[in-house]
Formats: structure tokens, C-alpha cells, sequence
């Protein structure tokens, strides 16, 4: 082997060093990503359900509950349900979690009221009331 080919060969290491490091800070960064758009994911499909939740108990008569159970983002440990006006604000402590309102929705407890997550999801019960011959859905 001739002296230059003998230099050359700590090059070629200390290239696929660093091609390695920067596939597992690639791979990483991905990896993040892809576990971040899950939990969006989540709370989008958190949202819709619930509105369509929602939507399914307005639409039956007075006095019927149905009780739902709906995943949450990972870091979401309670939703809570904030009364102003003719709407209801719906928050969470995720921070995957941007508040919505829901119009057709009330509740009769302290305000703001929140309902723990059990395992990442959270329980409820929702029953079609009339208030001030207006429908409304309650929560609880």
C-alpha cells in the first residue's frame, strides 16, 4: 500500500462518521415531527367527534342522554367548559389543544367546569334540555 492511499483512509472514516451522525440527527428530527403532528391529529379528531357528539343528542328529544368517550393529545390530563354568553368555550391544558366554542352546549356547574382525562381519554354525558323554550345540550 503506498503512503498516500494509507493517509487517505482516516478521511473516509471521519466521512461516514459524520454521514451517520447526521442521519440519526435527520432521523431524529423526523421521528419528532411525525410524533407532534400525531397528537394535532388527535385534537383535531377530538374536535370533530365532539362537535358531532354534540350534533347527534340536539338532533333527539328532550330529555335523552348518551354518554361518550373520546381521545385526547398524550399530555391533555383535563378539558374544561367555560360559560359566556350563548356559547360554551371549550379548553385543555395540551398544548396540542386550541379552544373552540360550541353554541348549542351549556352546563349547570361551577364556571369554568373541567372534566379529568382518564388515559387519555375523556368520558362524558351529554342530554338534550330545553331552557327558555330554546335546545340546548348539557354537559356533565
Amino acid at each position: 500500500m503506498k503512503k498516500a492511499q494509507l493517509m487517505s483512509q482516516p478521511f473516509y472514516y471521519i466521512f461516514i462518521i459524520i454521514v451517520i451522525a447526521l442521519i440519526l440527527i435527520f432521523g431524529f428530527n423526523m421521528i419528532n415531527n411525525l410524533i407532534k403532528t400525531q397528537e394535532k391529529a388527535k385534537f383535531i379528531e377530538f374536535k370533530t367527534d365532539f362537535k358531532s357528539s354534540v350534533e347527534s343528542v340536539y338532533v333527539q328529544n328532550p330529555g335523552t342522554r348518551m354518554s361518550f368517550s373520546l381521545l385526547l393529545p398524550k399530555d391533555a390530563k383535563k378539558v374544561c367548559f367555560e360559560k359566556s354568553q350563548n356559547t360554551v368555550k371549550i379548553s385543555s391544558d395540551s398544548k396540542y389543544f386550541a379552544s373552540f366554542n360550541e353554541d348549542k352546549l351549556t352546563h349547570n356547574k361551577q364556571n369554568p367546569y373541567c372534566i379529568n382525562a382518564i388515559g387519555q381519554k375523556l368520558n362524558f354525558i351529554l342530554e338534550n334540555k330545553i331552557l327558555n323554550s330554546k335546545t340546548y345540550i348539557e354537559i356533565s
